[in-house]
This record gives structure tokens, sequence and C-alpha cells, in this order.
């Protein structure tokens, strides 16, 4: 009985390893343009409104991994491809309007926080950040699971991101931790870190947009 068990739990163990192995294949050869990009551009930050363009390439990405991540046992690079292809326009549109939002309170922030009023205001850049990172991947998580208007995820997802601040928190640092592992080094982030890091967030975003759309009875009376 504790032989079966163990080969059991092995193979499940080594059943979600290979998973993560192909989400990470998939997630690189989907963002191999932006890949591609950052190997030939010396300094990316100086061509940052090119990248955030290109960076549309990493909401079907997304898409396709949370897809993967929420039916381990399918086949994986099936699966990924098939949710990248129905959600590539509106994943990708998402994912735009959130960078676009993120760079303008970026610049904002740059500019501000050199002023009188920078420490006021540095909390507020920061909340306003986290909310629009963590509505943006509550939307990307809502899509992977099967709606098809970015526009009716908008309100319960950004309900869910505020009221669940902790867990909007927790979602956008472990984005913030993948993207910095795959600037750093792009191809190692992308095959070993991926797949955990962006488990991870999804699971937080998951939650999140679980609970406000079904909220506790405590909640229904506030």
């Amino acid at each position: 009985m504790l032989s079966r068990v163990s080969r059991q739990s092995w193979e499940r163990l080594f059943a979600l390893v290979w998973a993560a192995l192909l989400v990470n294949l998939n997630l690189t050869a989907a963002l191999s343009p932006l890949l591609l990009a950052l190997a030939l551009v010396a300094e990316p930050t100086t061509s940052w409104p090119f990248f955030l363009l290109l960076s549309a390439l990493c909401g079907p990405a997304l898409t396709g991994a949370f897809a993967c991540f929420s039916a381990p046992e399918s086949t994986s690079t099936r699966r990924f491809w098939s949710t990248w292809r129905r959600t590539a326009l509106s994943a990708a549109t998402t994912w735009l309007t959130a960078a676009a939002l993120v760079a303008v309170l970026v610049l904002d922030a740059r500019f501000l926080l050199g002023t009188r009023w920078g420490p006021a205001l540095a909390l507020f850049f920061a909340s306003a950040t986290t909310l629009v990172t963590a509505t943006a991947l509550a939307v990307l998580t809502g899509l992977a699971a099967g709606a098809t208007s970015p526009r009716r995820l908008l309100r319960p997802c950004l309900v869910g991101a505020a009221r669940r601040w902790w867990l909007s928190l927790a979602s956008t640092t472990i984005l913030v931790t993948a993207a910095l592992f795959v600037l750093a080094a792009p191809l190692p982030g992308l095959l070993l870190a991926a797949s955990p890091l962006l488990y991870a967030a999804w699971t937080q975003s998951r939650l999140s947009s679980l609970t406000a759309a079904h909220p506790t009875p405590a909640a229904r009376h506030r």
C-alpha cells in the first residue's frame, strides 16, 4: 500500500514537473519576439515605448499559461495554444491598457516624487500601480477560464483587487519578481522560474476574483 501511494505520488509529481516545463517552453515560444528584441537592444529602457507595445505578447501568453495551470493533467501544449488563439486580441488589449496605465503612473511618480508633495503621493502611486496590475491579472485569469469580454470582467475584478488588497499585493509582487528574473536572464528566467512564479500569481488572482464573484455573507451586508 505504501509503495503504491509512493509510486502514485511520484507519478503525479513527475506529471506536474513535466507540465511546468511544457508551460515554460510554450511561454518562451510565445514571447520569442520580445526575447529577441531584448537581446538585440543594448539599453531597453531608452526604447521603452517600443517594448511597451511589444509587451502585448505577454497578455495571451499569460492566459495560455493560466489555462494550463487550471488543468495540469491535460495536454499542456494544445491547451496553451488553443487558449492563446482564443484570447489573443482581448488579452493583448487588456495587457496593453494596464501597461500604459502603469507607465503613466511611473512617469508621473518620477516627476512628482522629487517635489515637496512626493512623500505624500508615494503611497498613492504604489497603491494605484498595485491595483491596476492585480486587476489586469484577474481579468486575464477570467479570460483563461473561458470568459469572452474583458469589459464584463473589469468591475468584479477591480472590486476583488481592492477588497482583497493583500492578495493584490502578493500577485503584483510575484509578477514583478518574474519580470525581473526574465529581464536579468531572459532564457533561464523563462525556462526555470516562469511556471512556479506565474502559478503563484495565478493562484492569488483566482482567489481574489472568486471572492469578488462570490462574496461572503458578511461582505454582502456591508
